[in-house]
């Protein structure tokens, strides 16, 4: 090699050197992720190392090679190309445009992948795809958007040209379609502008849509508006107009658990028409309704009357069971408005029903001479007035450890009089029933007279005494039926 060729080398080894040192300043960013150092009015001329040994090149083999040599990477008219392999950091957006002047067919406009992966085949092709297929390069995601701003998403999708653009689709042919996460919660669904189900529209088997009132309906068949089904709401009261209805092929279709004082599961009716049904159990073959508990299997709830149902604007039905202000239990055992009630398990605790048994000894549960007797304990000591009722509580009246018991059906005793005035009767009968026109007992003017009676009880346990005309009355117990 002649000197002068020595020395072209040399100064053209010089000059690479010094341009690559430039490009470097050009393009470096700093260690903490500031800004870049970018001379964007000298970058525009040179924009990768490529470029400057072709520019290189071009000085020592002629301008006529340099215009081949010296081509940069395609680039926006006022930014820089994107350099591959290596970090791109720029102050201006960036755009990817696909004039569209050639045919490109079922397939994505611009796509980035690894090594590995093929390209788009899912029959949907997009803009721009991420394809990620686990390989050399262990490439988990196919695409991956991040915000740190406030109010910011990071990733959008949007669809706006008529009902079938989709604005993101998620697929996957053997994973998640979509994993979503979120401090605030991991999905959040827009809701309409309109409380209720869509109305309009097709739609699809699957879709999700939240109302105005943030309720969650299901589309359950394809139609227009299709069928769609609420969602039930927990710690909410739903309302909804159809049947809901739970299936199981197994186990238990509907289950409620509690650990405090509640309900598992609880029905009400609130109808304002006879008929309707809180909670309704029906089994084919096994049981419609199974009760365990640990104070008792069932309870149900009294009515506010002692005695039947006795409205004649209520229809009720055979084999209902219904429990008055007592505590007594009536079977329906013909329908009707009001039907024919038969008394049942009406008798006290440890003793046949429908026996009569006697106390240990008579007690004196009343005497009008008295002030606070046991079957009156907050009435005055006073005469009977005359054509006036006098109410006895005679179950639990309580004389020296002695009582007819709750439950008892009938009492056996004695009914008193004591110096009447005038003649004249008295008349016992259960409480909320109408009185009798048979007296149980006749007086006359002065005298004292006695008489054994024996009277049906009130489902509570009362009797009531008709006095005729103002006296003192006696009512002694001795027995009681069960």
């Amino acid at each position: 090699m002649d000197n002068d060729n020595a020395d072209d080398t040399a100064a053209l080894i010089k000059r690479v050197e010094e341009l690559e040192a430039r490009l470097t300043q050009l393009t470096h960013v700093p260690p903490s992720g500031g800004k870049a150092t970018t001379d964007r009015s000298a970058a525009r001329t040179i924009t990768s190392r490529r470029g400057l040994f072709k520019v290189a090149g071009a000085a020592a083999v002629g301008g006529a090679a340099a215009s081949l040599l010296a081509a940069s990477p395609a680039s926006a008219t006022d930014g820089n190309g994107i350099l591959m392999g290596d970090q791109n950091v720029e102050e201006a957006p960036t755009w990817l445009h696909y004039d569209g002047t050639s045919s490109i067919g079922s397939t994505d406009l611009f796509t980035v992948y690894d090594s590995t992966g093929p390209l788009n085949n899912s029959n949907f092709p997009s803009a721009l795809a991420g394809w990620a297929n686990a390989g050399a390069a262990a490439v988990a995601n196919g695409v991956y958007g991040y915000t740190s701003v406030s109010d910011g998403y990071g990733s959008i999708g949007f669809g706006a040209h008529d009902t079938s653009t989709h604005g993101v689709l998620a697929s996957s042919t053997a994973g998640y379609g979509l994993v979503a996460q979120g401090g605030l919660a991991p999905i959040r669904i827009e809701p309409a502008g309109t409380a209720g189900a869509p109305t309009s529209g097709a739609h699809a088997v699957g879709e999700l849509y939240v109302d105005s009132s943030g309720v969650l309906y299901q589309c359950i068949t394809a139609g227009s508006p299709g069928t769609w089904a609420q969602s039930l709401l927990l710690d909410q009261t739903n309302t909804a107009t159809g049947t809901t209805s739970v299936t199981s092929t197994g186990g238990t279709a509907l289950q409620g658990t509690i650990t405090g004082n509640g309900t598992g599961v609880a029905g009400s009716d609130t109808s304002t028409t006879a008929g309707g049904v809180g909670v309704q159990g029906v089994s084919t073959k096994g049981y419609g309704l199974v009760a365990g508990g640990g104070r008792a299997p069932l309870r149900l709830l009294p009515a506010s009357t002692a005695g039947a149902p006795t409205s004649a604007s209520d229809p009720h039905l055979l084999g209902e069971v219904y429990v008055d202000s007592g505590g007594v239990i009536y079977q329906c055992v013909a329908a009707g408005t009001p039907g024919t009630w038969l008394r049942i398990a009406a008798g006290p605790v440890g003793y046949a029903q429908g026996a009569l048994c006697l106390l240990s000894t008579p007690i004196r549960v009343f005497d009008s001479r008295l002030r606070d007797t046991p079957a009156a304990p907050s009435r005055a000591a006073g005469p009977v007035k005359g054509r006036t009722t006098q109410t006895l509580q005679i179950t639990g009246a309580t004389v020296a450890g002695v009582s007819v018991p709750a439950g008892a059906v009938g009492v056996v005793g004695n009914l008193t009089v004591v110096s009447p005035t005038v003649a004249g009767y008295l008349t016992c009968y259960p409480v909320g029933v109408t009185r009798p026109g048979t007296p149980s007992i006749d007086f006359a003017r002065g005298a004292t007279v006695a008489n054994a009676v024996t009277v049906r009880l009130s489902p509570s346990g009362r009797l009531q005494i008709y006095a005729e005309v103002t006296t003192q009355v006696i009512f002694d117990a001795s027995g009681f039926i069960a």
